[in-house]
């Protein structure tokens, strides 16, 4: 599994505490794999999009979050598509530079686009916030993860109600596949 971070459930809730705010369902001491299935088959099947995001690497979890987005079919605005641009540049070549560009569109673009939420996702995958060219403060290790799941699940809101639910297993199965390298 040489994309997982975690052997267990378990240890992604005791990495990532404010992790149980974000999700109904409770840790459990099973491989992360396992407990996505057992999510994704409850009542609150975005619970497994919420983990997913936490327990790949940064650079995997932003990128499956450009992978969903394609999955999903979104239109797409000149705004949205430079932001999905420049955070797959990061995933290519995880340059600092890339970085601080994704993540100035991250911070300034418009919330209600999945590709701002992608870019801020590889912006905040590691180093400072800045301030013009100030130096800020470490960005907080979650931040990272909570905007690959916020880009996910703003995305499935798009989508009709009749379809969003597979379009998730979709999703869900493209977190499989990384996680198990394919």
């Amino acid at each position: 599994m040489s994309g997982l971070r975690f052997h267990s459930a378990l240890q992604v809730f005791e990495t990532f505490p404010d992790l149980q705010s974000d999700m109904l369902a409770r840790a459990a001491d099973v491989p992360p794999l396992d407990f996505v299935t057992m999510i994704e088959n409850s009542p609150t099947p975005e619970d497994a999009i919420t983990f997913c995001a936490y327990v790949l690497d940064r650079r995997k979890a932003v990128w499956w979050a450009l992978e969903c987005k394609k999955l999903l079919g979104l239109d797409s605005n000149r705004e949205d598509e430079v932001a999905v641009r420049t955070a797959e540049a990061w995933v290519r070549e995880p340059e600092e530079h890339r970085r601080l560009a994704a993540l100035d569109i991250g911070l300034t673009g418009d919330r209600g686009l999945v590709g701002t939420w992608i870019a801020l996702a590889a912006g905040s995958s590691g180093g400072t916030l800045r301030t013009g060219d100030l130096p800020g403060p470490p960005i907080p290790p979650k931040i990272c993860a909570s905007a690959v799941r916020t880009s996910v699940l703003v995305g499935l809101s798009m989508i009709p109600a009749r379809d969003r639910k597979a379009l998730l297993t979709k999703c869900v199965q493209l977190f499989r596949d990384l996680a198990k390298g394919l």
